[in-house]
């Protein structure tokens, strides 16, 4: 026995404890047998993983934790009155409501030595204590708990870097109690207090439209951003406020805002909520959509559960809709399917993986395998609630999926789109490191532009490889404009007399087909290496091949009269078979001359208008994005914003900016090798210069995620470094056919993914899936038949070759 407990320490406050599921399957503490927690790395196996793992790992301490639960009879004479939310949370008090909890849970532990499973109690004699001790300390570690039937969220904001040192001018500002008004124009439901200089100012422009003019971070701009920190007037309580960081770019928390206020004369706990909080605002933009979410959850019909194999809901995390959609679309596909899943512990059994829960090969193939196998979507029991969820819950994947990530690390609602391209990529990695299957091929597919040239006729060809297609609504092609318009004078002249207007909404009605066009392009003042001159060319941009499954992103974002981006409201006409093989590519054609690779136009110096790169920025959008913008529409900012409309889902849209062209640096012969001074300071945390470069480059050369990355693979840079060498010795040699682009160019409707909300990094997602004919509505736990599938409101499509 003593040989078993050896070595065994007491996990601290900071150490992750897993004893919420099992590390290779969702089997939970009430599952049959519980959970058996190891004593060494606190993961936690169901029975039938147990043997496996210490077989693998020859740990043979264990905490076994068995829960047993109760319901609990509802009192209606205590069920609380429905409040309204006031923040973006869910689970928690002031955010949106949950059921309470139907269950209390008991726990009961044991400490099992294997082989044999021989037990002890707690507090046998025969334990060591050693073994007590550390038994003791993962009882009591905190974890996300069991309890609660939906986990909470809320947004947090963080501390302000200049919140203790905030400069504060002695210039006799002193802010009345009301009447606030914007210095430079009218508004009044939408100022700011600078927190430095007194100044009351309006606010920025939103993605919905709503806001100010801009005033406040103009002026942010025009005072050479010293005074970075206001608060917005009509939300200050004695609880806090909405304060914001222009120079942070968010919203943030002032521990010292109560001294910030006096400063000016303003006293907390004199202050009334006058206006609404940015997270009220929020809610009820998103609240207000009744159409949209009514048609994409298929309100007023009624819905029939669907369970067994690949019918497996997932629950939602409190923000984490986005991810679940994309991944059931994923495991709908054939290839996905068959590559991840696989038991995870099968693929335990031959991998070398020292902490499954930190893998995301593994925790790919348990999700796969625990949404396909049925086992957790089983039918209601005799006596149990029918409105129990047939789901599973992907905390463990969550967390592996967006460890070092900024944005899907956290708990905020994020851009399904970006997601899936998030993901593949991490799919692609799992291949190169393991050597398993890459079935994120399935959506390559080649591009191919050809360029002409007006003057010589002579042409140049041009491909690049795309994993999906940004398709641009444009309005004026609705189907329906007179109506639109009509509807729309008929509602200004309602609201301009005062008068309620409760016609039904009429929708601008656009076929997909009439926007999936590949036209000619003529370019003006572009230089020709044939006639080493400037004149006009011809472009062209066809598919060069098709991918087995083609991803169309709708950009239902574009601009208001106003040039301020909204989501457009807006009603699709999509076939339910698409035939692209009229815009398949030719290559070079026989009698065809090839321009010369002469040297470029030597690129003339850039000047980019920084007014207009600060007026997009301000706006939230990335600041070298907004040059590329204003750099390709020089003069308009209104065709510079469709411009990021267009592109913001580019993977190089946050790249630095550089002219077509322009010349590379001296002594940039090799822009991709990284600064011998990044190769030393990684070098100086104990990493090698070779894991160092390979760091960097896997980061953009950026030391301080090359940092954050290696520390986050600390475990296996080595085998990373091996699978990209191999991948990169094999790329020049002959390859066997690739399923990459094998598309017919004739596709059928396989899924999309719908979005209610504002903008896509707030509201709901929830996808639907077309399996042998019949149409499937997964909305995060629950899955059931669709009855009238909303394909007119998608933002994300997948067709299937056929």
């Amino acid at each position: 026995m003593a040989a078993a407990f050896e070595g065994l320490v007491a996990p601290t406050s900071g150490t992750p404890v897993y004893k919420e599921e099992c590390a290779l399957c969702f089997s939970t503490a009430e599952s049959m047998g519980g959970l058996f927690i190891c004593m060494k790395t606190f993961q936690s196996y169901c029975k039938d993983c147990l043997e496996l793992y210490t077989l693998r790992t020859n740990n043979r301490a264990f905490l076994q934790m068995v829960t047993t639960k109760k319901k609990i009879e509802a009192d209606p004479a205590s069920e609380p009155v429905q409040k309204k939310p006031t923040k973006l949370a869910i689970g928690v008090e002031g955010g949106f409501d949950v059921n309470a909890p139907k269950y209390e849970y008991t726990n009961a532990y044991s400490v099992v030595e294997m082989p044999g499973y021989k037990r002890f109690k707690l507090d046998s004699p025969d334990l060591p204590q050693g073994a007590k001790v550390t038994a003791d300390a993962i009882v009591a570690a905190e974890t996300a708990s069991m309890v609660n039937e939906a986990a909470a969220w809320e947004e947090q904001r963080k501390v302000s870097k200049h919140a203790d040192n905030l400069v504060q001018l002695d210039n006799g500002v002193k802010v009345p109690p009301s009447g606030f008004k914007c210095e430079k124009c009218d508004i009044t439901d939408n100022v700011w207090l600078n927190l430095s200089d007194g100044s009351i100012l309006c606010g920025r422009r939103f993605f919905d439209g709503s806001g100010g003019n801009n005033h406040a971070i103009d002026h942010f701009e025009e005072t050479g951003k010293q005074y970075p920190l206001a608060v917005k007037l009509g939300t200050i309580t004695a609880d806090g406020a909405d304060v914001y960081s222009y120079e942070e770019d968010d919203m943030v928390v002032d521990p010292h805002l109560s001294k910030h206020l006096k400063h000016f004369g303003i006293n907390v706990l004199e202050q009334v909520k006058t206006v609404k909080t940015m997270a009220e605002m929020e809610i009820q933009a998103n609240m207000e959509l009744q159409f949209e979410q009514g048609a994409i959850l298929e309100a007023g019909v009624k819905l029939v559960p669907k369970y067994g194999p690949g019918f497996t809901g997932l629950r939602n995390l409190g923000n984490s809709c986005y991810m679940n959609s994309v991944m059931q679309v994923l495991f709908s596909l054939e290839q996905f399917t068959s590559e991840f899943g696989n038991s995870a512990s099968d693929i335990f059994a031959t991998t070398q993986v020292d902490r499954p829960t930190e893998d995301f090969y593994l925790q790919l193939c348990k999700l796969g395998h625990g949404l396909l196998s049925g086992r957790y979507s089983e039918p209601p029991k005799e006596g149990e609630d029918e409105d129990k969820e047939a789901c599973i819950v992907p905390k463990m994947f969550k967390q592996v999926a967006g460890k070092g990530h900024p944005e899907f690390s956290g708990p905020g609602q994020q851009d399904a789109s970006e997601y899936l391209s998030h993901v593949c990529e991490l799919m692609t990695r799992s291949a190169r490191k393991y050597g398993h299957g890459d079935p994120t091929k399935q959506f390559q597919f080649e591009m191919e532009t050809r360029v002409q040239c007006n003057s010589s006729q002579k042409v140049k060809y041009m491909d690049r490889t795309e994993t999906s297609l940004g398709v641009a609504i444009d309005l004026s092609l609705a189907e329906n404009a007179e109506e639109v318009a009509a509807y729309n004078d008929r509602k200004t002249a309602a609201e301009t007399a005062g008068t309620k207007f409760e016609e039904p909404v009429v929708r601008p009605q656009v076929a997909l087909t009439k926007l999936l066009t590949f036209d000619p392009e003529v370019v003006d003042n572009w230089y020709s290496s044939a006639i080493k001159a400037k004149t006009s060319c011809t472009r062209l941009t066809l598919f060069k091949s098709f991918p087995k499954y083609l991803v169309l992103r709708m950009n239902r974002f574009s601009l208001a009269a106003d040039w301020t981006p909204v989501k457009l409201d807006v009603s699709l006409e999509i076939p339910d078979e698409l035939d692209l093989t009229k815009f398949k590519s030719t290559g070079l054609q026989d009698g065809e001359e090839e321009l010369p690779e002469g040297e470029a136009e030597p690129a003339p110096a850039v000047e980019i208008d920084e007014g207009m790169v600060t007026q997009l920025a301000s706006m939230g959008f990335d600041v070298e994005g907004c040059k590329k913008a204003v750099f390709n529409n020089p003069t308009s900012i209104e065709a510079a914003m469709e411009w990021v409309m267009a592109h913001m889902g580019d993977p190089d849209f946050t790249a630095p900016f550089q002219a077509p062209g322009a010349a590379p640096a001296a002594g940039a012969d090799d822009a991709d090798a990284p600064s011998e001074e990044s190769i030393m300071m990684l070098s100086s945390m104990g990493f090698t210069p070779d894991q160092a470069k390979f760091a960097l480059k896997q980061t953009s050369n950026n030391l301080e995620r090359a940092a954050d990355w290696l520390f986050n693979h600390a475990g296996d840079v080595d085998s990373l470094m091996a699978a990209d060498a191999a991948s990169a010795s094999t790329a020049a040699a002959p390859q066997e056919p690739s399923s990459a682009g094998s598309g017919s160019g004739k596709y059928r409707l396989k899924a999309f993914i719908s979005h209610i909300g504002r903008t896509a990094h707030s509201g709901h997602y929830v996808c639907h899936v077309n399996k042998e004919g019949t149409w499937y509505l997964f909305n995060d736990g629950r899955v059931a038949v669709s009855q009238k599938p909303p394909i007119t409101m998608g933002y994300v499509y997948f067709f299937e070759s056929i």
